[in-house]
This record gives C-alpha cells, sequence and structure tokens, in this order.
C-alpha cells in the first residue's frame, strides 16, 4: 500500500471514530463517575452532587452531546449508584446533619474501573483541558493558591504552542479533532472561548520594531508601489496579546481547575514514564521488562500516596507514552528477531529534550 493512500485511510478511521465518540449518548453511570472522580474524591453530599449533575448535563447539550437517560437528578444518582454497585460508589448516611454522602472506592482496582466509566465523558473538555493545561504551565498557574494570586502573563502564542505540544504528547489518547479540521485552528477558537468565559485575561501590547530601518524603509518603499497596500496598514503598528488566568473569581479558578483535571491523570501516566527514561534507561532493554519496571514504578506512587491520580497507573496509557515518546524520537523501539527492544534515541542529544517534557508534565500532573 502506498504511503498516499495509508494516509487516506487512517483518516478516515480516524474520521468514522471521531464521529462515531461524539455521537454517543452517554449513561448516567459515566456522569456519575466522571464527577466523583474529577471532582469529589473525597466524598460529597448527595444535594451537591445532585446539583452538579444536572450543570453537568446542561454543559454537556451545549458542547451538543446527548445523554441516554431522563429523570431528576437525585433519582439518576441513586440509580446510576446501584448500577455501578457497593465495590465502586458507596453511600452512607450521616446523622449530624442528616446528609446522603457518595465516595467512591480508593482502592486502586476500584478506581481503575471507575475511570473506565469516566472515561466516556472526556471526550466533550478535552480540548478545554488542553488550553487549561498550556495556560497553567506557561502562565506559572498553581491551583492551591487562594483568589489574588499573581500569576506570570504569557503571550497567546505561547499558549497555542504548549498546547499543540500537550496534543502530540496525548495523540495515542485522542483524537482532538476531526482529520478534516486543523488542530491550530480549533485550538485557537478555544482559547477564544475560555477568554470570553472571562477564566482567562488578555491585554494588547505594542511590540517593538524588530526590523531595522532601512528593511523597514525599503518594506514602505515596496509596498507603495503595490496597488494592495492596506490604508490601515499605514502606522504598521504591531500588537500583541498577552494572557493571563483570572484569579481575582473563584469560579473562573474553579472553572480551570476542573477543566485541568480531565487530563491530569494521562499527564501522570506520561510522567511517570518519562521519569523511568530519564533514570532506568541507560542501555537497550526489552520494552516488555522495561513497560514493567515503569508499571511498578506507577503502583509504587499509589501505595506511598504519591500519586495525584490513582488510575494513572493503568497499563494502556504507559504503553501509549512509549510509543508517543518514540514518535518524538526520544526512544527508539526495534525488532531483534521475535524481540521488542526500547533505548535511548541518541543519549547525548535527547536528554535537554527529555528534561524538557519531565519539567512540563511535573507541573501539569496534579
Amino acid at each position: 500500500v502506498g504511503e498516499e493512500n495509508r494516509q487516506l485511510v487512517k483518516s478516515l478511521a480516524e474520521h468514522i471514530t471521531y464521529t462515531g465518540t461524539q455521537s454517543t449518548a452517554l449513561m448516567s453511570t459515566n456522569l456519575l463517575a466522571f464527577l466523583l472522580l474529577k471532582k469529589y474524591r473525597q466524598g460529597v453530599e448527595k444535594s451537591q452532587l445532585a446539583e452538579d449533575m444536572d450543570w453537568l448535563i446542561s454543559e454537556l447539550k451545549v458542547r451538543q452531546r446527548d445523554v441516554g437517560f431522563t429523570g431528576e437528578p437525585e433519582e439518576v444518582i441513586h440509580y446510576a449508584s446501584l448500577l455501578l454497585g457497593k465495590n465502586l460508589v458507596t453511600r452512607t448516611t450521616e446523622s449530624s446533619p442528616p446528609a446522603v454522602i457518595y465516595k467512591p472506592n480508593k482502592e486502586l482496582a476500584a478506581i481503575v474501573e471507575l475511570s473506565y466509566y469516566s472515561n466516556a465523558v472526556l471526550s466533550p473538555f478535552v480540548l478545554e483541558s488542553v488550553i487549561s493545561c498550556a495556560v497553567i504551565s506557561c502562565c506559572d498557574v498553581s491551583l492551591d493558591n487562594t483568589p489574588g494570586h499573581v500569576t506570570c502573563s504569557a503571550t497567546r502564542e505561547e499558549i497555542l504552542a504548549t498546547a499543540v505540544e500537550i496534543c502530540q504528547l496525548l495523540q495515542y489518547e485522542f483524537i482532538f479533532v476531526s482529520p478534516c479540521k486543523q488542530l491550530e485552528e480549533v485550538l485557537a477558537e478555544e482559547l477564544d472561548q475560555m477568554i470570553c468565559m472571562e477564566i482567562i485575561q488578555v491585554k494588547e501590547t505594542l511590540c517593538e520594531d524588530q526590523y531595522s530601518t532601512y528593511e523597514k524603509g525599503w518594506a514602505q518603499r515596496l509596498s507603495a508601489n503595490m496597488e494592495w497596500r492596506d490604508e490601515e496598514d499605514e502606522d504598521d503598528l504591531v500588537f500583541q496579546q498577552t494572557c493571563q488566568v483570572n484569579m481575582d473569581r473563584l469560579d473562573c479558578v474553579e472553572k480551570l481547575r476542573f477543566f485541568h483535571q480531565v487530563l491530569a491523570p494521562f499527564l501522570e501516566s506520561y510522567y511517570v514514564t518519562a521519569c523511568q527514561i530519564h533514570r532506568g534507561l541507560h542501555s537497550q532493554l526489552l520494552e516488555s521488562d522495561f513497560l514493567h519496571n515503569i508499571h511498578i514504578e506507577a503502583k509504587k506512587r499509589v501505595y506511598e500516596n504519591l500519586a495525584s491520580s490513582e488510575e494513572s497507573v493503568v497499563l494502556d496509557s504507559l504503553k501509549n507514552a512509549l510509543k508517543s515518546f518514540s514518535d518524538l524520537k526520544i526512544i527508539d523501539i526495534y525488532c531483534v528477531g521475535n524481540l521488542r527492544m526500547v533505548e535511548l534515541h541518541d543519549h547525548f542529544e535527547v536528554k535537554e529534550k527529555l528534561i524538557k517534557y519531565i519539567e512540563l508534565l511535573e507541573v501539569l500532573k496534579g
């Protein structure tokens, strides 16, 4: 099969998968698992959970996603918890003050299973999560800080470049846009949307002239003789957009925290993988042995309460991380006979590149 035909088949497959995902109705069990993992790992009262269920349904409808159930939020929550079972969701009653509390089971096996239900709800929020993660990284935002905390500002270009980098890193986890659209354009639209939501504040600054007087004079003489010179370009002014998180509003900080949590478990899996590549890949190893070592390290972090997200131990994400770092030319995966081997792409050249990804993921893992 020629490369052109192979790419065509790949694009068609991705388009079908993307469209199928967007057309799939979400069940009550998906929404309950999503809320418990992304917002209420420590438990939540039924009344608050019902309020958030209603909010989540409305957010999904705004994003043109269907839900496969009807009913009052409290009834939906009760029914979904029964379907998930006591092994995944516990329901307790407190007497003072009287309240029904829902909690996710914190055992590792239960969290991992719950994450498979939750993952169905990720796609409607994934692009906003990418932009949020890029903003957190570029603007040096700590979500533990109280409102009023001053953060750095970053240019629009820096944020979008980081967002594209995150998408490239997670290319085996999500199809971010259909193949008929440009990722950069869609990300730019999402950034504009978050500006409209007032999560991100923008100001324009006049760029310093980066061209010499001779170059500017030459360009002006050339454009003066061309019919396409625009009247509004007479002053040759260039403005640059700088972005900053609106830390003065608690609701904006909460939205940013929520969007960040959508991708946090995946980013932690990639962080663990990158650290193991940095520390433990000094010579060629069997891919299966190296993956086993990564999995052991991920579980160790959970058992020692170092992991922000227990579901970061999921083997699928660790495998995808290896494939992604291979595509980024940080590691090489190749066959020797019937054995798949892995080693650093270049022991000297990739070190700086790998450390850059580790620093990015360390900020974003939660």
